[in-house]
Protein backbone atom coordinates (compact mmCIF):
# COMPACT_ATOMS: atom_id res chain seq x y z
CA UNK A 1 0.00 0.00 0.00
CA UNK A 2 1.13 3.51 -1.08
CA UNK A 3 2.15 5.57 2.01
CA UNK A 4 0.87 9.55 1.43
CA UNK A 5 3.54 11.47 3.35
CA UNK A 6 4.72 14.86 3.60
CA UNK A 7 2.31 17.96 2.39
CA UNK A 8 2.45 16.68 -1.35
CA UNK A 9 1.58 13.34 -0.10
CA UNK A 10 -1.09 14.38 1.91
CA UNK A 11 -2.60 17.03 -0.77
CA UNK A 12 -2.97 14.33 -2.86
CA UNK A 13 -4.42 11.85 -0.54
CA UNK A 14 -7.10 15.01 -0.04
CA UNK A 15 -7.66 15.76 -3.58
CA UNK A 16 -8.41 11.74 -4.44
CA UNK A 17 -11.13 11.85 -1.61
CA UNK A 18 -12.73 14.71 -2.22
CA UNK A 19 -12.90 13.60 -6.22
CA UNK A 20 -14.21 10.65 -5.09
CA UNK A 21 -17.24 11.94 -2.62
CA UNK A 22 -17.58 14.97 -5.42
CA UNK A 23 -18.14 11.76 -8.07
CA UNK A 24 -20.27 9.66 -5.66
CA UNK A 25 -22.38 12.84 -4.71
CA UNK A 26 -23.38 13.86 -8.31
CA UNK A 27 -23.81 10.09 -9.66
CA UNK A 28 -26.28 9.72 -6.79
CA UNK A 29 -28.08 12.53 -7.03
CA UNK A 30 -28.27 12.05 -11.30
CA UNK A 31 -29.21 8.94 -10.49
CA UNK A 32 -32.13 9.68 -7.80
CA UNK A 33 -33.49 12.39 -10.40
CA UNK A 34 -33.78 10.20 -13.05
CA UNK A 35 -35.25 7.05 -11.15
CA UNK A 36 -37.94 10.10 -10.51
CA UNK A 37 -38.29 11.42 -13.53
CA UNK A 38 -38.95 8.05 -15.47
CA UNK A 39 -40.96 7.11 -12.26
CA UNK A 40 -43.70 9.83 -12.51
CA UNK A 41 -43.25 9.95 -16.49
CA UNK A 42 -43.82 6.09 -17.24
CA UNK A 43 -45.63 5.12 -14.03
CA UNK A 44 -47.88 2.65 -15.29
CA UNK A 45 -46.87 3.30 -19.35
CA UNK A 46 -46.34 -0.37 -21.54
CA UNK A 47 -44.30 -0.46 -24.35
CA UNK A 48 -45.40 -2.67 -27.61
CA UNK A 49 -43.64 -5.72 -26.10
CA UNK A 50 -45.60 -5.25 -22.79
CA UNK A 51 -42.52 -4.49 -20.72
CA UNK A 52 -42.24 -1.31 -18.51
CA UNK A 53 -40.46 1.26 -20.40
CA UNK A 54 -37.88 2.04 -17.96
CA UNK A 55 -36.74 -1.35 -17.67
CA UNK A 56 -32.83 -0.18 -17.79
CA UNK A 57 -31.59 -3.56 -17.55
CA UNK A 58 -31.70 -3.61 -21.35
CA UNK A 59 -28.16 -2.13 -22.76
CA UNK A 60 -30.15 -0.15 -25.54
CA UNK A 61 -31.48 1.71 -22.50
CA UNK A 62 -28.51 2.23 -20.71
CA UNK A 63 -26.23 3.13 -23.36
CA UNK A 64 -28.41 5.30 -25.06
CA UNK A 65 -28.20 7.57 -21.40
CA UNK A 66 -25.04 7.68 -21.23
CA UNK A 67 -24.61 8.86 -24.72
CA UNK A 68 -26.64 11.88 -24.21
CA UNK A 69 -24.85 12.77 -21.16
CA UNK A 70 -21.67 12.89 -22.29
CA UNK A 71 -20.97 14.80 -25.29
CA UNK A 72 -18.37 13.28 -26.37
CA UNK A 73 -20.21 10.03 -27.07
CA UNK A 74 -23.35 11.99 -28.62
CA UNK A 75 -23.57 12.04 -32.70
CA UNK A 76 -24.26 15.78 -33.35
CA UNK A 77 -26.04 15.03 -36.44
CA UNK A 78 -25.79 17.83 -39.10
CA UNK A 79 -25.22 21.49 -38.44
CA UNK A 80 -29.73 22.04 -39.16
CA UNK A 81 -30.04 20.13 -36.21
CA UNK A 82 -30.19 20.15 -32.00
CA UNK A 83 -27.94 17.02 -30.66
CA UNK A 84 -29.36 13.65 -31.07
CA UNK A 85 -31.26 11.87 -28.60
CA UNK A 86 -30.73 8.46 -28.02
CA UNK A 87 -33.15 6.08 -26.06
CA UNK A 88 -35.89 9.04 -26.29
CA UNK A 89 -38.91 9.65 -28.54
CA UNK A 90 -41.13 13.06 -28.43
CA UNK A 91 -44.37 12.64 -28.28
CA UNK A 92 -47.27 15.42 -28.23
CA UNK A 93 -45.39 16.42 -31.39
CA UNK A 94 -48.06 16.09 -34.85
CA UNK A 95 -46.75 13.91 -36.80
CA UNK A 96 -47.16 14.42 -40.60
CA UNK A 97 -45.74 11.22 -42.25
CA UNK A 98 -44.47 8.10 -40.99
CA UNK A 99 -42.81 5.77 -43.51
CA UNK A 100 -40.34 2.52 -43.38
CA UNK A 101 -36.56 3.12 -43.75
CA UNK A 102 -35.16 0.79 -46.52
CA UNK A 103 -32.07 0.17 -44.07
CA UNK A 104 -31.66 0.58 -40.18
CA UNK A 105 -29.82 3.97 -40.31
CA UNK A 106 -31.10 7.25 -38.50
CA UNK A 107 -29.18 9.19 -40.71
CA UNK A 108 -31.72 8.41 -43.55
CA UNK A 109 -34.50 9.42 -41.01
CA UNK A 110 -32.65 13.00 -40.17
CA UNK A 111 -31.66 13.33 -44.23
CA UNK A 112 -35.53 13.00 -44.78
CA UNK A 113 -36.80 15.54 -41.75
CA UNK A 114 -33.57 18.27 -43.31
CA UNK A 115 -35.20 17.97 -46.39
CA UNK A 116 -39.02 18.78 -45.84
CA UNK A 117 -39.47 22.45 -44.68
CA UNK A 118 -42.16 20.97 -43.03
CA UNK A 119 -40.71 18.70 -40.47
CA UNK A 120 -39.61 20.56 -37.25
CA UNK A 121 -38.52 16.97 -35.51
CA UNK A 122 -37.89 13.40 -36.16
CA UNK A 123 -38.37 9.85 -34.55
CA UNK A 124 -35.97 7.10 -35.83
CA UNK A 125 -38.00 3.87 -34.41
CA UNK A 126 -35.37 0.61 -34.75
CA UNK A 127 -36.89 -2.70 -36.78
CA UNK A 128 -38.87 -4.82 -34.60
CA UNK A 129 -40.23 -1.82 -32.99
CA UNK A 130 -44.17 -1.68 -32.42
CA UNK A 131 -44.38 -5.28 -33.94
CA UNK A 132 -42.82 -3.53 -37.45
CA UNK A 133 -40.12 -5.82 -38.87
CA UNK A 134 -38.45 -2.51 -40.06
CA UNK A 135 -37.07 0.39 -39.27
CA UNK A 136 -39.12 3.61 -39.07
CA UNK A 137 -39.52 7.07 -39.81
CA UNK A 138 -41.54 9.73 -37.84
CA UNK A 139 -41.34 13.39 -39.34
CA UNK A 140 -43.23 15.78 -37.14
CA UNK A 141 -44.34 19.09 -37.81
CA UNK A 142 -44.25 20.89 -35.12
CA UNK A 143 -41.71 19.81 -31.44
CA UNK A 144 -43.27 17.86 -28.34
CA UNK A 145 -41.33 16.40 -25.40
CA UNK A 146 -39.26 13.98 -24.81
CA UNK A 147 -39.46 10.80 -23.12
CA UNK A 148 -37.34 7.60 -22.55
CA UNK A 149 -38.17 4.91 -25.67
CA UNK A 150 -35.56 2.05 -25.31
CA UNK A 151 -35.71 1.36 -29.47
CA UNK A 152 -36.00 5.61 -30.47
CA UNK A 153 -33.78 7.72 -31.61
CA UNK A 154 -35.03 11.63 -31.94
CA UNK A 155 -33.91 15.07 -32.73
CA UNK A 156 -35.14 18.69 -33.52
CA UNK A 157 -34.03 21.13 -36.29
CA UNK A 158 -32.48 24.40 -34.78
Amino acid sequence: MRKFSGPIGLLNFGLMVTLLIVVGISFQTVSATKKSADKTQNEGAQTSTGTNSQDTASGGGMMGRMMNMCPMMRRRGSPNFEPVQYGYDIVDAKDYRAFDLPEPRPELCEAACNSETRCKAYTYTKPGTYDNPKAKCWLKETQGRFVTHDNAISAVKK
